[in-house]
């Protein structure tokens, strides 16, 4: 869970400063013009949101990077 959310932001803020550094621009990465979301889809019964606190604090990811919804993903009604 909060273990590749951390992996899958930091990947994405590698790729962003790698077209950075080579001038291709874009916004695949970690910063404020990027366009990756990570979506957590949890019912926390054995985790809680403190996890989710703390990937953006050793990230530097803005609030809105991660996207915590709490529900079952075998609960299609509640995936929408």
């Amino acid at each position: 869970g909060s273990h590749t959310c951390l992996e899958l932001i930091q990947a994405s803020q590698k790729k962003e400063k790698e077209c950075d550094s080579d001038g291709a621009g874009g916004n695949g990465g970690g910063g404020e013009g990027s366009d990756y979301r990570v979506v957590v889809i949890d019912t926390l019964d054995n985790s809680s949101e403190e996890s989710l606190k703390r990937v953006r604090e050793l990230t530097g990811c803005a609030p809105d990077k991660i996207a915590f919804r709490n529900c079952d993903i075998r609960d299609g009604p509640g995936l929408r």
